[in-house]
This record gives C-alpha cells, sequence and structure tokens, in this order.
C-alpha cells in the first residue's frame, strides 16, 4: 500500500515503479497523497485506489503533486503547510457553516492555488479566507479545523486504505 511520500529531497514513487510490482503480481494500493496519485496513475493497470483524494486525482479535480505536498516536521512529525486537498476540504466545511456562496468559495480555493505549496500554510490560508469572507473570526476556525486530524482527508483516506486491506487480509486467512 502507498499512501505518503516525500516530496522534493527524495525522488517520489513512480508510476513505472507501480506498474512494475503490478506485472509482478502484486495487489497494490494507494489513498491519501502519494499513493492517491499514484493509483489515478495506474488505475488502468490494476492499481486500486481508495478515498476522496483519490477520486479527485482520477476525476482530474487535483492533477499536480503538489495538490497534495505538505511541508512536514520529521521531528515533531508535524505538517507545517497546507495541502490544497486539506484546504479544498476544510474550504467545503466552512462554506456549509458559514454559507459561503461558490463563487467565493471558488475564488477562495484560486488564490490558495496560487501559492507555492511549501508557503500554503495554515495562518496564510486562514488569512485568504478571511479576507473573501469579510470575517476574521474564520481565520481561527480555519486553523482550529486544520489542526483537528479528524477533517483532514488524507488521514482519513489512508485509515479507510488500511480497514479494506485488513478485510481483504482476515478474509484470506478465515
Amino acid at each position: 500500500m502507498i499512501t505518503d511520500g516525500v516530496f522534493g529531497e527524495n525522488l517520489s514513487v513512480s508510476p513505472i515503479e507501480c506498474i512494475d510490482m503490478l506485472e509482478a503480481g502484486w495487489i497494490l494500493v494507494g489513498a491519501s497523497s502519494m499513493g492517491a496519485l499514484r493509483a489515478a496513475d495506474c488505475s488502468r493497470v490494476g492499481m486500486i485506489g481508495v478515498g476522496d483524494v483519490f477520486f479527485s486525482y482520477r476525476t482530474g479535480y487535483f492533477h499536480s503533486d503538489a495538490d497534495v505536498a505538505v511541508l512536514y516536521d520529521q521531528r515533531a512529525q508535524h505538517e507545517l503547510s497546507v495541502s490544497l486537498a486539506h484546504a479544498d476540504h476544510l474550504v467545503r466545511i466552512l462554506t456549509v457553516r458559514r454559507t459561503i456562496s461558490d463563487i467565493v468559495r471558488r475564488l477562495i480555493l484560486k488564490d490558495l492555488r496560487a501559492i507555492p505549496w511549501y508557503e500554503r500554510n495554515p495562518l496564510l490560508a486562514g488569512e485568504i479566507i478571511a479576507r473573501h469572507v469579510g470575517d476574521p473570526q474564520i481565520k481561527e476556525e480555519f486553523v482550529a479545523l486544520w489542526e483537528d486530524v479528524g477533517h483532514n482527508p488524507k488521514v482519513r483516506d489512508a485509515v479507510s486504505a488500511c480497514n479494506l486491506l485488513s478485510k481483504y487480509f482476515l478474509k484470506q486467512i478465515a
């Protein structure tokens, strides 16, 4: 199973490596981040994709490594920036909570997408949302949502993929 990877400083898992594993008879599942991207790349040759992030890549809503990339503090095991996939999900939550119009939501996402992935920190993202909505308090609401891993679609997708695989393997030994 592939869920996540490191961008920038190391080479990421390539589609060719995934295809080689599939041709060798492996069952390969991708979800969450790099796994979702590679599953979308390789679904036609048998890679299994799981979750909302995979579906967003498969349908063309997301299209770049940068849509899931984040800066990560390995010592603290904590994300320092906001992936576009995560920001998109949180903006959708705020859209429902605050009755933000679809046009404003799209403008927010356009501005968030324009920020390089390594600079898109939660405070900056919150400021952009607050500017578009005209409510400075929404910045703190966004940051609180970002800090809650229960609202991270990449985490949710990784858990779904793990559950899928555990059910598969439990069925194999039963």
